[in-house]
């Protein structure tokens, strides 16, 4: 550091002055030194001294030195923090530059810097990702790594580490490189500046943050009758003014008034407890041996990796297989953090209580987590460490551990370490981490290598000789093996080389669990007896240990001085100290009951115990049997005698066939027994492939990239809980079945398909297929036969292709065989039909997931199957095609086939990115060819033609020119902002997206530009052009020269600028039925939020000039300034706005402007042209005008709706009022602007708004203004013939609103004569052409006519009725005229229209009050039905009016007779009548309101009910529509009551319809238009948000609906509808829902009732919730055990794998059933 820069500045002017997040972490340390809390980095000494302002005292880092020392041995440490609140670790960062450079200087200085003691910190706001995933474990990294050799070694090895780390420490080595004077730091020296560097994040500067709230919590702790916000503020206040005088912070420094707030005392549990739990750890940690005959094997990479998953994830489970070493990594890493993070460690066993609280009691502490955790504020990281996490599955109680869940969720610094056992990952992932939303991650901890076996077997001599024995080499790849290897051959015992396994165990049981060579007094009998009841009892009983004094004292000493048992002394209680061993007992205890009991079978199985220990035990006992040739008989005949005594539990049977299954060699088995599986029809086989599909999976622990490659971002949308194929069982079914494939019948089929499709999910597009992939692939490819020409077996055939598709890469000869004789060679005779299983293998190969592995191994297949697909057939010569053509059409593309539906587009969808990404000329020349043939298709079609499609020639780099067909739509296809064929759009987002990739990781400049030529060249569109653009305009220093072509075209900037304006109007997929929906929604929401898309070629065109390629770009500039016509030919651009383009991006031109608030120098373009100025004026003052029309509109829309406002437009009313008047004076004068013009319905909006809301405080020329306004606005486009302001539903010109309020005119009348003016206004509103403003006219008279003119509200009826009759008469009058002209020829003449003059005098009629109609004579044969609504609207609610009664009922009956009409009309009965779909929607909306304005107990209410009983059947769809209304009627009128009285009365009609429907099939009941009657009654289409109101709704019709469902629950429908409701509101619907579905699925057995779409998914989850995620909360009696358990029976026979999983937990608990 140079004198300058080392020279002492005023404090104020580095130490405060604003730096609020500074003050804020350095009063976050004081608040520890006053309360006794932890610095983070450091010991848990307390903290001393806080110097502020470093350079003082000699150091460099001048924001915070935090001193700690250790009260008994005086020891001092320090935190050298430079705190920075935002901050980035990049080369170009000049902060993070000069943070390295202080942080250097004070690491080289031993007089202030004691590496290995103290810690440098670099403290910021809350970190990125980017830095928790990349910064912070390349440090842990350092300090864990014992040199630099071994740190760089990880950091460089491609499978461990990541570029993006690798970036990350060349940006810390290119900053020491300065730091040091220019002079690279060599790798030691930086690997131990890495060790001593920490990165910490903190959330101070949010009121909300955790960090505060830990800090307040932490106050509140250690004061009395204090604000923890104000003693907060205070500190907060003495820490600014100490920080501008360069203060230290000691105790005696702080001031009286808050050192008197404080007192520890009140806190004296907080260090008890803390040391106590210490103590409970370190007991914990101390049983857990991280050596083998004193050799501790460090596995580095594995304990980096945990590391590295640490930053990212807030519990982690270490999984793996039996004695692993899983708890010798928790030790580890406990030893590694010790005196710089908290590290707690508990047992599993530990939170064997209900609430966390107790559990902490139990261990005897006062303070809870949450309390404990105050006194770490400031820690970044808190870990807690859980041993045995299996056990969980063991607990009586797992309150506790859920409690644990709910606290992780709280507090995001704590992250939980937890070991447990392979088997069990699964379960507990599924059914305590997932339903709560934990973020979880797995390290599966491997074997020892071969490598490290070899180490172990140098270090230890007796191990030698076991190296080189395979079978037993095999067993020390087991840590926990090796390490009793070792036990046995210290005791004299060798291995000869044929001794394997079975040797193995017999030397472990004589030489370390019986000890046979000391034999004094029978111990070898005692220690294994002991031994084994000490792990059956513990299994039997599920608790950690069990009662010492029922064993023989000397055994157990014995067994615990061998480390074989552990006990707890303060309990007095024993346990196996390792599971192995445990495992081994259980296996010994179940060998002997098996030959005590092998006559019997019931009292065998009895013996064993339905316990999860047991059960466990009893697979591996099976296992062994059928390894052990001498024994393998009698396990087969057991496992046969299983399956076939009907005595037993199922899940005995399912046991049985696991542990076959889950065993070395199901293969053997399955061939030995043959004959049985293929009797009765293969029942047993098929037994076989269902428990292998529910029991024999595990999670997939790997990143799943088949579609996004090396995108992270996307392909953690795809990253989720998959179950995959677990065990030797998959192969050895699938390899038995092909081998018998001739025994295969089609009832087979849907087995055998679920089988494949669910062993495929194996296959990785990256990875070796694993071994029986030919086998399946040939196994699915002989099943497709059986299916080929069936379209009912769509579910398997659809399993059998995914199969097939994903095994191509080993049947491929076989694959293009089966495409080319069922695909190809019958497309050539067209007239022959496709097999039926092509319709589903199209759409799978070109729009499917598993288009990826076709795109990889069968690219040139799959690019001739698109061209077949996709391209519309040419058409015969001499015919054209009729009707209206599509876009897709005029692209010569298909657009209703499923293999060309691309619809939402996406850069992700179809074969593109697949082929760019594995044959990325294939994929990149196939993407030009199908632009190429779309675009000549396109150019010659009518689309367009009259905007204009044209050609440009493009001038390339080395003279030639390329021509390509233009147009706007061809522009902005890439982005979606046109409408262009989605199958082209995902094609163009699919090149962008592979060019981006390229430019991100290629510098190769030379590369770019062929590639870029070579698309420019053989294009004849703009298409690729345009993508080209937008990779030039992102990556300009990248693409350099070849983007000057796009520069030389005119045209191609205002397309861009059009592009860039559209922006906005980019989407992502957004909903889609696509289970990869989501996937393609985030790639279009990444392609949309690239930086650049702001930016346009103007853009491309200023930054090139500021590079080695200005001279061209000016070039091109001048070419274009002297050849600017007097009107430009630009795409129908003005020339003086091409003259603003280049001015605004000629540099040329610019000047530089100082921007003093900001510290920066501007340029910008000089004065504009004369001319140019004045234009750009007048531009100006058009859109200060514009924005104040825009104001009045979105004032007016929101107010006349009652909305609230986003902002306020006018301070009041009058003065809104005022700027309607200007603004009309203003569109009168016609000096206004196109789109001034267009708001002149805002106005007229207004005057509505005014009439009806503050007509009593108008001034009578305010209200002449309005009314004339009003009137004048319906008069004038009464009788418009024009169809698009006929059709307009919009209201636009203010014409809507006006009719609303015209009923209100009466109140400003004064005479006869004003009054008949009115109601002819209404009368002409009512007969509107516009049919939208006819019914507002409508709605105005039923809300505002009825208590002024009710006489003419009336005649308004009847009026509206006798129009619907003319309209019809008229439009019949119509059609016969065009009829006549057609037959006579003058159908192309200009025939003049005669105008309505019929409608004045039908007005006049109207308002004389002279028409009257019998609504019993309405009909849609006499009466149209797109005018009818308009009467109807008019009734005013609550009206018992004779003739309002009959009006409704007439429509009410004619609405169903016509549903009815229309479902015989689809079994060939014609119907004649023309109703708008809307008429029935709207009308039922209208009477759903009127009908719960009625009285109950009107004697009208129940004529409309029964009317719907008697139709409900014929017109179910109708039905269904109204209940929804009246659902959201009632809420919005809350009439609840009203609402279940009209349910109840309906319900019992609706509940017989179930009943009847109740033995329909799944396809049957989606078929009848009665089965959404059913779900609409029980609520099934509402969307829950599970609120206080929806619990009150439904608590009043509780009874109803449990007694609907038990007389119908036998219907799926109903049942799934049932199970809905449970899942939604359990506690509204526990117990009684449940018992009833259970009752009916007791009552009618096998799996009907869970046919519905949803049906086991909410049981699932309901069960899941109900036995294992909150036990607790419920009565335990109060649970309806026996009724859980039928109903996951039926669950299980659908194949549902977590009802098998909730079963087996819940039989093998202490909550047995």
């Amino acid at each position: 550091m140079t004198a300058q820069d080392k020279q002492q500045s005023n404090p104020f002017s580095t130490g405060g002055g604003g730096g609020v997040f500074e003050n804020r972490v350095q009063a976050a340390f004081t608040v520890l030194m006053l309360t006794g809390g932890v610095a983070p980095c450091l010991p848990s000494w307390p903290i001393t001294k806080i110097r502020l302002q470093g350079k003082y005292a000699g150091f460099d880092t001048e924001d915070c030195i935090a001193y700690v020392q250790d009260i008994q041995t005086r020891k001092e440490c320090r935190l050298l923090a430079q705190i920075k609140h935002a901050i980035s670790i990049t080369d170009g960062d000049m902060k993070f530059s000069k943070t390295i450079l202080l942080a250097w200087n004070d690491f080289n200085n031993p007089n202030i810097f004691s590496e290995g003691t103290d810690a440098i910190a670099l403290i910021t706001g809350p970190l990125t990702a980017t830095d928790i995933n990349h910064v912070r474990p390349l440090l842990e990294w350092a300090r864990h790594c014992a040199n630099a050799d071994e740190f760089f070694s990880k950091v460089n090895t491609a499978k461990f580490s990541s570029e993006d780390k690798r970036d990350k420490l060349g940006v810390f080595r290119n900053h020491l490189k300065s730091a040091n004077g220019g002079t690279d730091v060599e790798d030691e020296r930086l690997w131990r500046f890495l060790k001593s560097f920490h990165l910490i994040g903190y959330d101070l500067d949010a009121a909300t943050g955790s960090t505060l709230s830990l800090l307040h919590t932490l106050i509140l702790q250690n004061t009395s009758n204090q604000q923890p916000d104000g003693v907060w503020s205070q500190i907060v206040t003495f820490i600014q003014d100490a920080d501008k005088n360069a203060g230290t912070i000691t105790l005696n420094t702080i001031p009286e008034n808050i050192r008197s707030c404080f007192n520890t005392s009140l806190n004296r549990n907080w260090a008890t407890d803390l040391q106590k739990l210490y103590d409970h750890s370190s007991y914990i940690l101390s049983g857990i041996r991280t050596d083998i005959a004193g050799v501790h094997i460090k596995r580095q990479d594995v304990f980096c990796q945990l590391l590295d998953i640490l930053e990212s994830s807030k519990f982690v489970l270490l999984s793996g297989g039996r004695g692993c070493g899983k708890s010798s990594i928790v030790r580890e890493f406990a030893q590694f953090m010790e005196n710089r993070h908290p590290v707690f460690c508990l047992r599993t066993e530990d939170l064997n209580e209900s609430h966390l609280d107790r559990a902490f009691s139990a261990m005897g502490l006062q303070s809870s987590l949450s309390d404990l955790a105050a006194g770490f504020a400031m820690m970044p990281k808190r870990f807690l460490l859980v041993e045995s996490l299996e056990k969980l599955l063991e607990l009586k109680s797992t309150g506790a551990f859920t409690d644990l869940i709910h606290f992780l969720q709280k507090h995001p610094e704590w992250t939980v370490i937890a070991s447990g056992r392979d088997y069990a990952y699964q379960q507990i992932t599924f059914h305590y981490l997932e339903p709560h939303g934990i973020s979880w991650s797995s390290l599966v901890i491997p074997e020892f290598s071969p490598n490290e076996i070899d180490f172990l077997c140098s270090q230890v001599e007796a191990l030698k000789p076991l190296g080189k024995n395979d079978a037993i080499r095999k067993l020390l790849i087991i840590p926990f093996f090796a390490d009793l290897a070792a036990r046995i051959v210290a005791t004299g015992t060798r291995f000869s080389e044929s001794d394997g396994e079975e040797a193995f165990r017999r030397a472990v049981w004589r030489d370390v669990i019986s000890k046979e060579q000391e034999r004094t007094n029978g111990l070898p009998l005692k220690r294994k007896r002991a031994f084994i009841d000490i792990a059956v009892k513990r299994a039997k009983l599920m608790v950690y240990g069990v009662s010492e004094k029922e064993f023989d004292a000397d055994a157990l000493l014995k067994l615990e001085e061998d480390n074989l048992i552990q006990r707890d002394l303060a309990k007095a209680l024993v346990s196996p100290a390792h599971d192995v061993l445990e495992d081994w007992a259980l296996e010994a205890f179940i060998e002997e009951s098996f030959q005590q009991n092998r006559s019997n079978l019931s009292h065998f199985l009895n013996a064993v115990g339905s316990e999860p220990a047991m059960n466990r035990a009893f697979r591996l006992w099976l296992n062994q049997r059928l390894k052990n040739e001498s024994a393998k008989k009698s396990a087969i005949d057991l496992v046969i005698a299983v399956l076939r005594d009907t005595t037993l539990q199922t899940h005995w049977q399912d046991e049985a066939i696991s542990a076959v299954l889950l065993g070395d060699k199901p293969i053997e088995f399955l061939r030995n027994l043959r004959d049985q599986l293929f009797e009765n029809k293969g029942e047993l086989l098929k037994r076989f492939c269902f428990i292998l599909r529910i029991a024999c999976k595990a999670p997939d622990h790997d990143l799943i990239r088949r579609i996004a490659g090396s995108d992270d971002k996307i392909h953690k949308i795809l990253e989720a809980q998959y179950l995959m194929p677990y065990g030797n069982g998959w192969n050895s079914i699938i390899r038995f079945v092909y081998e018998n494939k001739t025994f295969i019948t089609q009832e087979f089929l849907p087995h055998l398909a679920a089988v494949l499709d669910e062993w495929a999910s194996l296959i990785h597009i990256e990875k070796e297929p694993p071994p029986p992939t030919r086998e399946a692939g040939l196994l699915a490819l002989h099943l497709i036969e059986m299916v080929r020409d069936s379209y009912r077996k769509d579910d398997d055939t659809k399993k059998l292709l995914t199969t097939i598709i994903r095994t191509v890469s080993v049947v491929k000869p076989e694959f293009l065989a089966l495409i080319e004789r069922d695909i190809f060679r019958k497309d050539k005779h067209s007239n022959r039909r496709l097999p039926a299983y092509v319709h589903q293998l199209l759409p799978m190969a070109l729009t499917g997931l598993e288009t990826i592995f076709l795109c990889k191994h069968v690219p040139d297949s799959i690019i001739n199957l698109a061209w077949q697909e996709w391209l519309l057939k040419e058409v015969n010569k001499g015919s054209s095609r009729r009707g209206h053509r599509s876009v897709d059409d005029s692209f010569g593309l298909h657009k209703h086939k499923a293999s060309a539906n691309f619809f939402p587009a996406s850069g992700k969808k179809g074969p593109f990115a697949q082929l760019l990404r594995f044959h990325p000329r294939k994929g990149l020349d196939f993407i030009i060819e199908l632009c190429n043939r779309t675009a000549e298709k396109y150019a010659n079609s009518t689309l367009d033609r009259t905007e204009g499609v044209f050609t440009v020639e493009i001038p390339l780099n080395d003279g030639a020119y390329v021509k390509q067909y233009c147009s706007h739509r061809l522009w902005l296809g890439y982005r979606g902002t046109a409408v262009l064929p989605y199958l082209l759009q995902s094609a163009l987002m699919a090149l962008e997206n592979w060019l981006i990739a390229l430019m991100e990781h290629n510098n190769e400049t030379s590369t770019v530009e062929c590639l870029i030529d070579h698309i420019l060249r053989n294009s004849n569109s703009v298409m690729p052009t345009a993508v080209i653009a937008s990779v030039a305009t992102g990556f300009p220093e990248k693409l350099g020269k070849a983007a000057l072509p796009l520069l030389r075209i005119p045209d191609f900037y205002h397309w861009d600028m059009h592009r860039c304006c559209q922006e906005s109007m980019a989407l992502g997929a957004g909903f889609t039925p696509d289970p990869l929906g989501k996937l393609y929604d985030e790639e279009r929401k990444e392609a949309n939020h690239r930086p650049w898309r702001k930016e346009h070629l103007e853009t491309l065109a200023t930054k090139l000039q500021f590079t080695e390629l200005r001279d061209e770009v000016f070039k091109i500039l001048d070419e274009f300034k002297a050849n600017v016509p007097p009107k430009s030919d630009i795409d129908g651009e003005s020339d003086e706005r091409w003259r603003f383009r280049l001015h605004q991006m000629d540099i040329r031109g610019w000047e530089p402007k100082e921007d003093k608030e900001n510290k920066r120098i501007l340029f910008t373009p000089k004065d504009l042209e004369p001319d140019l100025q004045k234009i750009h004026e007048k531009t100006q003052e058009e859109h200060t005008l514009n924005n104040r029309f825009r104001a009045l509109f979105l004032w007016s829309e929101h107010t006349f709706k009652g909305e609230s406002l986003e902002r306020e437009y006018y301070t009041n009313w009058q003065e809104a009022l005022r700027e309607a008047k200007t603004l009309l004076e203003l569109l009168k004068s016609g000096n206004v602007s196109e789109l001034a013009r267009m708001y002149h319905g805002a106005i007229v909006k207004t005057a509505a708004i005014f009439l009806r809301d503050y007509s009593a405080r108008l001034e009578e020329t305010d209200v002449d203004w309005c009314s004339q306004l009003v009137t004048g606005t319906v008069l004038a486009s009464a009788g418009t013939e024009d169809q698009i302001a006929v059709a307009d539903a919009t209201g636009h010109d203010g014409s809507i609103a006006a009719a609303q309020v015209l009923p209100i005119l009466f109140d400003f009348t004064t005479n006869e004569d004003e009054k008949k003016s009115v109601k002819l206004v209404i009368a002409t509103a009512l007969t509107h052409a516009n049919a939208t403003v006819c019914e507002a006219a409508a709605q105005g008279i039923q809300k505002h006519l009825w208590q002024r003119e009710p006489e003419f509200a009336q005649a308004c009826i009847e009026g509206a009725l006798a129009c619907a009759r003319l309209r019809l008469e008229e439009t019949e009058n119509h059609r016969k005229a065009l009829r006549w002209e057609h037959s006579e020829g003058l159908a192309d003449l200009d025939v003049p229209k005669v105008p309505n003059e019929w409608l004045s005098h039908f007005r006049e009629r109207i308002v004389a009050g002279e028409i009257s109609t019998n609504q019993n004579h309405i009909s849609f044969d006499s009466h149209s039905a797109w005018y009818l609504l308009v009467p109807c609207l008019m009734i005013p609610d609550g009206s018992t009016k004779p003739e309002h009664i009959a009006l409704l009922s007439r429509i009410l009956l004619l609405l169903m007779d016509a549903e009815e009409s229309e479902n015989q009309n689809r079994h060939g009965v014609e119907t004649r009548w023309e109703i708008p779909p809307e008429f029935a929607t709207d009308f039922s909306i209208r009477f759903a309101d009127y009908l719960l304005s009625v009285s109950i107990s009107e004697i009208d209410f129940q004529r409309f009910v029964d009317l719907l009983i008697e139709r409900i059947e014929r017109s179910p769809d109708f039905l269904d529509f109204l209940m929804s209304c009246l659902l959201h009627s009632a809420d919005k009128r809350e009439e609840i009551g009203l609402y279940w009285n009209l349910w109840e009365k309906l319900s019992g009609k609706i509940a017989a319809i179930a009943i009847n429907l109740r033995n329909k099939n799944r396809r049957e009941l989606s078929c009848d238009n009665r089965s959404k009657l059913i779900s609409r009654i029980l609520l099934a289409g509402v969307t829950w948000q599970q609120v206080k109101q929806e619990q009150a709704f439904l608590m009043t019709g509780l009874n109803l609906i449990l007694g609907f469902v038990e007389k119908a629950g036998e219907n799926p429908i109903v049942f799934e509808s049932m199970s809905r409701l449970l899942f939604y509101f359990p506690k509204l619907f526990m117990p009684r829902g449940l018992i009833i579905l259970a009752k009916h699925q007791q009552s009618t057995q096998g799996t009907d009732l869970l046919s519905g779409v949803n049906t086991v998914f909410y049981l699932e989850r309901i069960l899941q919730n109900l036995l294992i995620l909150s036990p607790g909360e419920s009565d335990e009696s109060q649970i309806p055990r026996k009724d859980c358990l039928v109903l996951l029976n039926a669950m299980i026979e659908t194949g549902s794998s977590c009802a098998y999983f909730i079963r087996d937990h819940v039989l093998h608990s202490g909550r047995n059933i």
